[in-house]
């Protein structure tokens, strides 16, 4: 009996002995016990040694701390500490194995409020403002919220640096009227004392749009100045949104670019962003009249202040809702239609709708720029062989004048040897031509061995039956060399190849040959305009100042004769000229060379009766010249 009552006695003693531990297996993670006791003097040194490189002198001061065990031996302290002047600061570090600091955390009580300059240390000896859009407000200083050091793994060198602080109200200069109400910023320094450091921040605070609240925030990338702070809104209008940025003169002389039929309509949603230090504000926005965006630059002066608005307007909309001048369009099949309104510098003006991103390259010029998408009728599908066109052209402010064109990548045959080539599709609408189709590009000619090219362009006033065209010389290949391109000159006329010796004639030089005419359908006449242009050097001397030279454009309105213009000018148009110009050396001397010397030296002749007339890739201005050098004999007159 007393053996038999002995076995559950051992068990029991054995039970005691071993634990349970032994009897049930429990996971490795509730073996490991960390244990916590009051920081030694060892790690305080250590936190104290690390921090006070960045401090000023009177350093840190270290009260109790917590030890807990950590990873491969190191230690997890925790406590309060003091230092920028400020008590109560939590404090959490991680100590390595070796007692070398591998990372520091500070939490700073709520009205800790430093110079940003006392952070110089932390960033190898640079200012915080260094690293910031250069509009922060850093000067009154910044308020302390926490941050964080992290070193190498020898604990000698900072990693990382990383700290978040606020600042009080940011005004936008530029904006005015416009503020952010308390701002607060994430600033991470990589590699600091590295030539290759990296500096990032989130930034984000409260601003309005009229009585709107919203919120703003950023990212920052490497170039601060890109900052670009971003906000969402809906419910507002345009003139809202221009005046809750700019002041009402500032916002009014940019509103009177945009449509008032479009001033009134409501923004459902808006996108925005604004960078402080350009001052540029950009919006795309959602609203009942399409999707639209809009951009403008907040100068310091106000005459300086630019704008952008984008309009990609749903289908179904009318032209006419613009402007009655641009009524006619609601009748053509339009579609991708697209309106963008600019006070910006070609190279300045960019526009992000995305309605427009599979249209390439978009060059926007100062001023009402218009695209749009035409479906062609059958006839001129036909010529033209593409079904559409996309247009692209300018409007007046008022939307009383349009002009749109379309470049085609064409070749149309036009006989054996003449092609039409980089052929131009336009479109004309306006108070005096209610409506003005055109075609246009160059026209290359083979005439024996030499190609010719010739600008061309043909249009058609469906409303008054008008038709007319006109080609000039601009381009020359000789035989089989390289082709010469020219462009008109201030004065219409230089600039442009020469065709030497055509035809095979010795001493003739031919520049800008044209020839223009007009037909109206309601003049029983038929022919309203005909217009000729040439310009001509005679001589085969070596000098060409010898040679004689003269041009002339001459257009006849048949219908109004006293609407025809002339433009002549002659040089060396004397008797002795046209000898030397073509014997060399003539040796013309003595009384025989006073007498030959007759004619005109050089001569103006300008007769413009209506201002703005276009001719030959010319615009003239209204007004009469007459003027020259006439020589007889011994006497020369100026008239």
């Amino acid at each position: 009996m007393r053996r038999f009552l002995s076995l559950p006695v051992l068990f029991l003693f054995f039970l005691l002995v071993a634990g349970p531990s032994n009897v049930y297996a429990q996971p490795l993670s509730e073996n490991l016990v960390r244990t916590k006791s009051a920081g030694g003097e060892e790690e305080k040194q250590a936190i104290a040694d690390a921090i006070n490189k960045f401090l000023d002198p009177a350093g840190i001061k270290i009260g109790e701390l917590s030890l807990s065990d950590g990873e491969s031996g190191g230690k997890f302290a925790s406590g309060k500490v003091s230092f920028f002047g400020f008590d109560n600061i939590e404090l959490k570090a991680e100590i390595q194995s070796t007692k070398k600091i591998k990372s520091i955390a500070a939490t700073f009580p709520e009205a800790a409020s430093i110079n940003a300059e006392k952070l110089g240390k932390f960033l190898s000896g640079k200012s915080l403002s260094q690293f910031l859009p250069k509009s922060f407000p850093l000067q009154t200083g910044i308020s302390l919220k926490d941050f964080n050091l992290s070193f190498d793994e020898k604990g000698d060198s900072l990693e990382q640096f990383n700290i978040n602080f606020g600042i009080g109200e940011y005004k936008l200069e530029g904006f005015d009227g416009f503020a952010i109400d308390g701002v607060s910023v994430g600033f991470v320094l990589d590699k600091p004392t590295s030539p290759q450091h990296k500096a990032t921040a989130t930034i984000s605070g409260d601003g309005k749009i009229g009585a709107m609240p919203i919120n703003l925030s950023a990212n920052m990338s490497s170039d601060p100045d890109d900052l670009l702070f971003s906000f969402t809104a809906s419910n507002i209008s345009i003139p809202n949104l221009l005046k809750a940025f700019l002041s009402d003169n500032r916002a009014n002389s940019l509103l009177r670019f945009i449509p008032s039929s479009i001033q009134s309509k409501e923004i459902s949603s808006v996108t925005a962003s604004i960078n402080p230090t350009t001052k540029n504000f950009s919006a795309l926005a959602s609203t009942s009249f399409g999707e639209a965006e809009i951009q403008f630059t907040a100068a310091t002066e106000e005459s300086k202040s630019l704008m952008l608005f984008a309009l990609a307007p749903p289908a179904g909309f009318k032209f006419s809702s613009l402007s009655q001048t641009l009524a006619p369009m609601d009748g053509i099949d339009l579609s991708g239609s697209a309106l963008i309104i600019s006070t910006m510098a070609e190279e300045d003006a960019k526009c992000n709708l995305a309605a427009l991103k599979d249209e390439g390259e978009i060059k926007v010029e100062e001023g009402v720029n218009l695209l749009s998408s035409i479906k062609l009728s059958e006839d001129l599908a036909k010529l033209l062989k593409v079904n559409a066109i996309k247009l692209r052209g300018t409007c007046n402010e008022t939307f009383t004048n349009m002009s749109m064109n379309a470049a085609l990548d064409l070749n149309i045959p036009m006989g054996s040897s003449i092609t039409m080539k980089e052929v131009v599709f336009g479109l004309r609408l306006g108070t005096v031509n209610p409506i003005e189709l055109s075609l246009g590009g160059r026209i290359e000619a083979q005439v024996g061995k030499d190609l010719l090219g010739f600008n061309a362009s043909f249009s058609f006033e469906p409303v008054d039956q008008k038709i007319s065209g006109e080609f000039f010389m601009a381009a020359l290949r000789k035989e089989n060399g390289a082709m010469m391109n020219g462009k008109l000159g201030p004065d219409g006329k230089s600039d442009l190849p020469e065709w030497t010796n055509p035809f095979g004639i010795p001493g003739v030089g031919l520049r800008k040959i044209g020839v223009n005419a007009g037909i109206d359908f309601k003049n029983p006449i038929l022919i309203s305009s005909i217009g000729l242009t040439g310009a001509a050097r005679l001589g085969t001397v070596s000098n060409r100042n010898k040679h004689i030279e003269g041009d002339a454009t001459i257009v006849v309105d048949i219908t109004k004769p006293t609407n025809s213009l002339i433009d002549i000018t002659m040089k060396n148009m004397t008797i002795l000229a046209m000898i030397e110009a073509f014997v060399e050396n003539a040796n013309i001397q003595g009384q025989l060379r006073s007498m030959l010397n007759t004619g005109i030296d050089q001569g103006r002749v300008l007769v413009v009766p209506v201002d703005g007339m276009q001719a030959f890739g010319k615009t003239y201005n209204k007004g009469v010249t007459v003027s020259g050098q006439l020589s007889i004999g011994w006497h020369q007159s100026q008239w």
